[in-house]
């Protein structure tokens, strides 16, 4: 028995084939719904794999892969030529395997669902060549759902299951067109018939919206305005566009067009105050919500709650208190004025300010003394720590370095390339840019370790996967926090460690190669931070409201431990730099007070005084 075409032609018009249909008989439209639905499904995994993968160029081609893998494994399933359908479907299989190792097993899942939904609602699947046809062109009522499935994924990475359930509604939501079609199109046309209500509805609010202070609240300035010229003056008020008693042609011309028959001078120019009055509205909206947007985004990261129902965490900012307040700073009066300086900055633009000052992504480092002695131009690249948070800009580690030379007889000029929040990887990256536009240095100082711990622990607990990862996620952060219970249980810190140590060394290997393509030295150190000793966690722990032990102990302080042993020997370890000081110098988990600063510079500067002394001149 032969089906008979479906009633809806055009592009959506195919037919199924039974199985009296010959094999490898082809329906139209087949390759743009391969293509429409492996870019859906695979829309929610492709901010992942360029935001959170690197090099994000393998993970897209792979999120690629297996949506377009799944969708032409399913086409040609379709058309029942198994011999073309199982290979493919097998090595879809193969790939999503494999893809576990660069998206992760639950980013490869979401595709292939999301996939799978998006094709049976775009085109139409069936268990059996005998199952009901539909008679509808696509599912329409199920779109929705993969939608919001895909976009739950792209905006959330830890809501795999509230994504796989989104698609799997989707996907049973094409089932009533091919078992239930008459019931189907009746509840068709009242959504659609409800949607041209809401659009309707949401139209005359979008429109009232508009109007208002574009066209009501100026008009209404500008008559106040004439009224109060007209009783100032004893005049006849006017209104602001034209004479009161206008004719009904001119009523006519305006309902046509708005305030044609108004003379075209008195139009621009009440045309321009009102301009003025808009921009001046709009200016004072946008520094009111400016300033609460910076005023939340200073706040820190914030958590979720523990299963003895307090409100803690155990990653935060420190502005989520003002720097005064923290024992590292009690003796720094200028403490609050620089973390304001710092807030100020934002992201890496350049800043003015009486302690920070940036130009050009190079913080300020004190000058290189005038004297007979010999000279080093050095180059500093580090995140944060090196970049000098907490500390003003004579007395970075940058600047430390420089008076510790000073006092050996030898002239640096230090040049401060850190960066706040980026990973050694990132640091290659402006590294190349600099080599590009400068000269290189003698010797190149790479301060690192705690931002690609921290990133890869956060990053492979939230989605999953082993990556490698490029840059930090602040929504991987706040998520953490957000399951702080299960993250402090999750055993995986140690490897997570020993992984991120491992892309630290690959990282140091492209650095070498720098080197020797350019001419200059490098030496490589590993970052102190709070979590070797609970003097240092002073503070800390009562923002986070957990006790110095548990953040010890937990994977972020596995991940640091392991990170440094495997790294030592082509690292300075300087880790454990501050288990015996006697007074806390951190002001959160890696950044520090400028004593601590200076004591950092020379344990930096001992580990390089021999390359100092052999390569200055």
């Amino acid at each position: 028995m032969t089906v008979a075409p479906t009633p809806f032609p055009g592009p959506w018009d195919h037919e199924l084939e039974s199985a009296s249909t010959p094999a490898g008989a082809r329906s139209t439209g087949g390759a743009w719904r391969v293509a429409a639905a492996a870019a859906l499904g695979g829309s929610g995994s492709l901010r992942l794999a360029v935001e959170q993968f690197e090099p994000a160029g393998r993970a897209v081609l792979t999120v690629v892969a297996v949506a377009a893998g799944t969708a032409l494994a399913l086409h040609l399933s379709r058309w029942r030529t198994w011999s073309a359908a199982v290979p493919v479907a097998l090595a879809g299989a193969l790939l999503a395997l494999r893809s576990e190792l660069v998206i992760g097993i639950t980013s490869a899942s979401v595709t292939l669902a999301g996939t799978t939904a998006a094709f049976a609602a775009l085109s139409e699947l069936g268990p059996w060549p005998t199952w009901p046809r539909r008679r509808a062109p696509f599912a329409g009522l199920a779109m929705p759902f993969i939608v919001l499935g895909e976009v739950t994924w792209s905006r959330d990475h830890l809501a795999a299951p509230t994504a796989l359930a989104l698609l799997g509604l989707g996907a049973a939501g094409t089932l009533p067109y091919q078992l239930a079609p008459d019931a189907i199109a009746r509840v068709e046309a009242v959504v659609a018939r409800a949607l041209r209500v809401v659009s309707n509805v949401v139209g005359g609010v979008v429109l009232f919206a508009v109007c208002v202070p574009l066209l009501y609240l100026p008009g209404a300035i500008a008559r106040l305005a004439s009224a109060a010229r007209a009783r100032a003056s004893r005049t006849e008020a006017t209104s602001s566009w034209q004479a009161y008693g206008a004719g009904i042609e001119d009523e006519r011309r305006d309902a046509a067009w708005l305030f044609a028959s108004t003379p075209r001078v008195e139009r621009r120019r009440h045309s321009a105050a009102s301009l003025v009055v808009v921009i001046l509205v709009a200016g004072l909206t946008w520094t009111v919500v400016d300033d609460r947007l910076a005023a939340r985004d200073a706040g820190g990261v914030h958590g979720g709650t523990t299963s003895d129902g307090s409100d803690n965490f155990i990653l935060a900012l420190e502005n989520v208190v003002r720097y005064a307040e923290l024992p590292s700073m009690r003796d720094a009066p200028w403490a609050d004025d620089l973390q304001d300086a710092e807030n100020r900055l934002g992201g890496q633009g350049n800043a003015t300010s009486p302690y920070v000052n940036v130009d050009d992504g190079v913080r300020r480092t004190i000058d290189p003394p005038v004297c007979d002695c010999t000279r080093l131009d050095v180059w500093l690249i580090g995140g944060s720590a090196a970049w000098g948070q907490g500390q003003r800009d004579d007395h970075t580690i940058a600047s430390e370095l420089v008076r510790v030379a000073q006092a050996d007889g030898v002239s640096i000029r230090l040049t401060n390339l850190g960066s706040r929040g980026s990973t050694m990887r990132g640091e290659i990256g402006t590294l190349v840019d600099r080599l590009g536009s400068h000269e290189p240095p003698d010797l190149l100082i790479a301060y690192a370790g705690f931002n690609d711990a921290l990133t890869n622990v956060t990053s492979e607990f939230a989605t999953g996967s082993h990556g490698p990862f490029g840059a930090m996620s602040f929504d991987h952060l706040t998520h953490l926090n957000g399951r702080l219970d299960e993250f402090l249980e999750w055993p995986d810190g140690a490897a997570a460690g020993r992984r991120a140590a491992d892309r630290m060394l690959e990282d140091r290997a492209r650095i070498e190669r720098l080197a020797a393509e350019h001419d200059f030295e490098a030496a490589y150190f590993f970052q102190p931070d709070a979590l070797t000793n609970p003097a240092q966690l002073t503070g800390y722990d009562r923002i986070t409201g957990l006790d110095a032990a548990t953040i010890i102990g937990s994977p972020i302080g596995e991940a640091l431990e392991a990170a440094s042993v495997r790294l030592r020997g082509p690292f300075v370890d300087l880790r454990h730099l501050f288990d015996t000081h006697p007074e806390p110098v951190f002001i959160g988990l890696v950044h520090h007070n400028e004593a601590a600063a200076g004591l950092v510079a020379r344990a930096v500067y001992a580990a390089i005084r021999p390359d100092v002394r052999r390569l200055s001149h």
